[in-house]
């Protein structure tokens, strides 16, 4: 009886490893272009009239990289806020897109 219960647990594998998504990585490359707000403090924008979009370029000028926030959650007209960017890494967390305006 003892040998069969050692078996049971032996025999037994660890089926609960979690699979995360592919993902691609984090670069210049991959978020150049418009990226769209969906949600706003919990609540979901599709087809409210308020929106907020931003927009980076991955091209360097000047030694920056430039994005343009285009929005009007904060306003009753539009605003368009240009900044500049980078990428950098942190061991505790992961991949950081910082920026000024």
């Amino acid at each position: 009886m003892l040998l069969l219960t050692t078996m049971l647990f032996v025999s037994c594998g660890d089926d609960d490893e979690v699979k995360l998504p592919d993902t691609k990585d984090v670069n210049y490359a991959n978020i150049a272009g418009s990226w769209r707000l969906s949600e706003w403090n919990g609540e979901n924008l599709e087809g409210d009239t308020r929106y907020y979009y931003i927009t980076f370029d991955r091209k360097e000028k000047d030694g920056k990289r430039s994005y343009t926030i285009y929005t009007n959650l904060n306003s009753a007209t539009s605003e368009q806020i240009p900044g500049s960017f980078l990428l950098s890494k942190e061991d505790d967390y992961g991949d950081i897109i910082s920026g000024t305006y």
